[in-house]
């Protein structure tokens, strides 16, 4: 009983940062895949597409009809009546098809979403994965530093050297000391920044498995600006535009006429030998508010991206800052991280 209650209070009274965190080793191809899942940005734009099915849905909907019941002392003793709104010259369609440019927005939207998750989980797990090899070499280093300066104290105590030697190797370990704790710290932020794209609850012990892949051929710049259009960006330009244009053309369908089909009965009415039937149709003329300014709201969309790749100048890839530096540089530092 007494040894329980002693571990309740050591594993209460001692701080979580002691306590030693189980490692958690997750491999490059497996951040991306977690990412995809589980990454905030992503369960954001998937609620995002959800809300615009459902405006698509929305646009869709009839109006519901109006029913009339009433009665006189004079005149029919019972009146039923029933008002039918007729949307019958498009603008129903207009609004479904505007609402579906919105919903193919917002998809390709969720794909630029997934592009920057993406790079920004590659990111991470390149800089955690280049901060353990640091943290690794200098923690090397500071036990090294720590065994010389063993070395020259020992040697000063001797007197085979001056008192000087001991004071420099000592500043020397405690610099190593320093550099190697700033490599844990960095561990543990760049541990943190991965588990935030990965939807990770606990990051105190997420390491990276392995080294991060890399393509074993660099593209070519004039390859990649051949694939511009097909950006997820460019599309969802595009999409934009498309979009202005449906919305547009539904406030054109709005204008025209909307018509209100009116059909009744009046029941016992002692100034007529029977029961009277009556329809109308009610008209909505456009006569004094014709939705111009709803047309003409917002600029023209363009006819043509200005980022295709046939509005791009000849000398673009002159201007175009090289996209695959990234990828050389990791290449030179793989090597140089197995030679430390």
């Amino acid at each position: 009983m007494q040894i329980g209650t002693l571990t309740m209070l050591l594993v209460l009274l001692v701080p979580s940062s002691v306590l030693a965190q189980p490692e958690e080793r997750i491999a490059y191809v497996q951040a991306l895949a977690r990412a995809r899942i589980a990454a905030p940005d992503i369960a954001v734009a998937h609620r995002r597409e959800e809300l615009a099915q459902a405006e698509v849905g929305v646009a869709g909907v009839y109006a519901n009809p109006v029913f009339l019941a009433g009665t006189a002392t004079q005149t029919a003793r019972v009146s039923l009546g029933v008002s039918l709104p007729l949307v019958v010259f498009g603008q129903r369609g207009a609004s479904i098809r505007a609402s579906e440019a919105d919903l193919a927005t917002v998809r390709v939207d969720s794909e630029v979403t997934w592009k920057d998750v993406r790079a920004s989980t590659a990111h991470a797990f390149v800089f955690l994965w280049a901060v353990e090899q640091l943290a690794i070499v200098r923690t090397e280093a500071s036990g090294l530093a720590q065994r010389l300066e063993t070395a020259v104290v020992g040697r000063v105590e001797v007197g085979a050297a001056p008192e000087v030697e001991a004071l420099r190797v000592r500043a020397e370990r405690l610099r190593a000391e320093a550099d190697a704790a700033e490599a844990a710290q960095l561990v543990a932020a760049a541990a943190a920044d991965l588990g935030h794209w990965l939807g990770h609850p606990r990051t105190e012990g997420l390491r990276a498995a392995g080294e991060p892949s890399v393509p074993l051929a660099i593209p070519q710049l004039a390859e990649l600006v051949g694939r511009i259009a097909t950006n997820p960006s460019v599309r969802r330009e595009n999409a934009d535009a498309r979009a202005f244009e449906a919305h547009a053309e539904r406030e054109k369908a709005l204008v025209r006429p909307n018509l209100v089909l009116d059909l009744g009965a009046d029941v016992g009415d002692p100034t007529l030998p029977a029961t009277n039937y009556r329809a109308q149709i009610a008209v909505d003329v456009p006569l004094f508010h014709q939705r111009g300014a709803y047309v003409q709201r917002g600029p023209s969309p363009p006819s043509r991206s200005p980022t295709a790749p046939s509005s791009l100048p000849r000398d673009a890839s002159k201007h175009c800052p090289p996209a695959s530096f990234p990828l050389q540089k990791l290449q030179i530092v793989q090597p140089l991280s197995r030679t430390a």
